[in-house]
């Protein structure tokens, strides 16, 4: 009997025993096998992480190596308001006094809120942050200072709350562990519109701030691509306090920083333009003004600037026109100056030289109905005279002679009307419309520098033409792009785009453009005592739409090169509503002869042959005297 009681009971043990066993298996296979998926998703998404690593920004520096633009690295600081308990309105005064913070929004970031978390717990939220950029300096400052930040009566505190008052010292006030970026432009306004400007952004990545710049204008947007760099990433796993480990490192890749960028621009000659630009600025008051400043042979920028200007280290603070890039974005009827390349096209075609006398009608004709008059009444002039003078009926008939087909030709040759492919963006390309659209009237217009629409920067590389015996420059405004260990990886030569007109018919009109800065032509103010100086005025009348060309309005420009014999540097000065005189002899000439003379003794050029002996030159300015303002 007792064995069979024993037995029975060993049976329902054993079934009971077999029937656990099977539930146990059945789980086992239900987790493994059947939620395998499911549940190794989320071990895999509470113990993988997956860090950013941050890159850092290229440089952009000069064509002498000085950094324009470089990247500071910031921290980010935050709080933990679990650590700070009742103490968040006394360390709020303190911290917003320290960082220049709002007190009262302080206090609302470091009191602690409490929230319900994925276990269904309410805890305290403990990340805040606080000030998303603080440099290395402030925090360390703000470090020193929660060492000693008088918070309470420490002696009146029982043991636990000096213990908690020692954590919150310690750990309350932290800095995430991916830092942010400032782009720092060095020399404030200087050569802003090259430069440009970013816009700083924050991605979120697996629960982790990323900070990246983006190029909005000038050459942070036009090679942004390559100054930006590429993001590194390391991928892990942690342990259950997130420590991670390392023997499960899967992928570590580090980052890549972005390239440097080396322009064509000088420091140096950049500043010497914007302080004489703003000499003229001030003499003036136009609208706006632009200088560009190039070299003819190779078609190199060394300076490009404009009024009114920005800061881009706050380029938010100012309106949208200071930030325009006038040199490549603003068309205008360049007026006198465009006669250059008018009457140096006839030269080309040798349907005049510069002997061609024609009758100036004593300052007035009509044509076509319409009036052309000159400022000045003119009899008969030669072709040189007629530059000298700034005659518009002797370019008129001049044209006249070469044909309107012949005209549209070349000035489609010296790229008028088509962008200059310059490393900018927004750049336009002006206006020129087809021959069968032009009017009976165009053929005395468009030699004189109206019914056309030119930008700064190309009536600069037309005037290129002349001072360097005939050829049409690429504009080149990047030397070459190096990486961070300072390897050239790209490197960007002179280009020559085509031949316009011949040497020699450059070097006849450069002959020309010689008298314009002599006495009785239209721009004596922009002769240098050293140096023979080549260039043309312009006084364009503006025209505004519903109303026709304004005699109130006008556009004031010199374009010059020097030495004349061998020309090193084209100047353009372009102001858009000069007051007082409205001449591009009496505003824009003397803003040439400033820049052209310092610029002479910091690039050390050669004084002109036949002026070497009537003084001795003075000593050259130095780089580092321009280079830093």
């Amino acid at each position: 009997m007792v064995v069979r009681t024993q037995l029975r009971r060993l049976i329902v043990f054993s079934t009971l025993l077999l029937l656990g066993f099977s539930v146990l298996l059945g789980r086992l296979v239900y987790i493994q096998v059947v939620r395998h998926d499911e549940l190794s998703g989320k071990a895999f998404k509470y113990t993988q992480r997956t860090y950013l690593k941050q890159t850092t920004r290229g440089d952009i520096l000069d064509r002498n190596g000085s950094i324009l633009v470089s990247t500071e690295r910031l921290k980010i600081l935050c709080a933990d308001p679990s650590r700070i308990g009742d103490y968040y309105e006394p360390l709020a005064a303190i911290l917003a006094e320290h960082l220049d913070l709002d007190e009262a929004d302080l206090v609302k970031r470091l009191r602690p809120r409490f929230y319900t978390n994925s276990l269904n717990k309410v805890v305290i939220d403990p990340h805040v942050r606080l000030r998303a950029r603080i440099t290395e300096d402030e925090w360390n400052s703000v470090k020193q200072l929660m060492k000693t930040v008088p918070l309470a009566d420490e002696d009146a505190l029982d043991k636990d709350g000096k213990k908690f008052l020692t954590a919150l010292r310690r750990w309350a006030i932290y800095t995430e562990p991916v830092d942010s970026h400032r782009r720092v432009y060095l020399n404030g306004e200087l050569a802003a519109h090259v430069l440009g400007f970013v816009q700083t952004k924050e991605r979120v990545v697996g629960r982790q701030s990323v900070f990246y710049a983006r190029g909005k204008a000038g050459i942070e947007g036009h090679f942004d691509q390559y100054l930006q760099g590429v993001l590194g990433w390391r991928t892990t796993e942690t342990d259950s306090r997130r420590r991670e480990q390392v023997a499960l490192r899967s992928m570590d890749v580090d980052p890549v920083d972005g390239l440097n960028v080396h322009l064509t621009i000088d420091a140096g000659v950049q500043a010497i333009v914007e302080d004489e630009l703003k000499i003229g600025v001030e003499a003036s008051s136009p609208l706006s003004a632009t200088v560009i400043v190039a070299r003819p042979q190779t078609g190199e920028i060394l300076a490009m600037a404009n009024y009114p200007t920005f800061d881009p280290n706050h380029p938010g603070n100012y309106e949208t026109r200071n930030r325009r890039n006038r040199a490549i974005s603003d068309e205008f009827e360049p007026g006198s100056t465009f006669k250059t390349v008018s009457v140096s096209s006839a030269i080309n075609d040798n349907v005049v030289n510069l002997n061609t006398r024609f009758d100036c009608e004593n300052g007035h004709i009509y044509f076509m109905g319409r009036s052309l008059h000159d400022d000045h009444r003119y009899s008969v002039l030669s072709v040189q005279d007629i530059m000298k003078k700034s005659s518009n009926i002797g370019a008129f008939k001049i044209a006249r002679r070469l044909g309107a087909e012949r005209l549209h030709y070349y000035l489609k040759e010296f790229g008028i009307g088509d962008p200059t492919g310059i490393s900018l963006p927004a750049e336009r390309a002006g206006t020129l419309r087809t021959v069968d659209k032009w009017s009976g009237l165009s053929i005395s217009r468009v030699p004189i520098g109206y019914e056309i629409a030119v930008t700064p920067l190309q009536i600069t590389m037309a005037m290129c033409v002349i001072a360097n015996g005939g050829w049409l420059m690429n504009p080149m405004l990047v030397q070459h792009l190096s990486d961070p260990n300072g390897e050239i990886v790209m490197r960007y030569h002179p280009e020559r785009l085509r031949r316009v007109i011949t040497e020699e018919a450059a070097q006849r009109m450069t002959r020309a453009l010689e008298t314009v800065v002599e006495d009785g032509g239209t721009a004596p103010r922009a002769r240098l005592e050293h140096y023979t100086v080549a260039g043309k005025t312009g006084t364009a009348r503006k025209y505004i739409p519903n109303v026709g060309y304004t005699r109130s309005k006008y556009y004031a420009s010199f374009i010059g090169f020097l030495p004349s014999e061998a020309p090193e540097i084209v100047i353009s000065v372009i102001f858009n509503e000069p007051r007082g005189s409205i001449y591009g002899g009496v505003i824009s000439g003397p803003v040439f002869q400033g820049i052209a003379k310092k610029l002479t003794n910091y690039l050390n050029i050669t004084p002109s042959r036949e002026l070497k002996l009537e003084t001795n030159r003075p000593r050259g300015l130095r780089e580092e005297n321009y280079a830093r303002r």
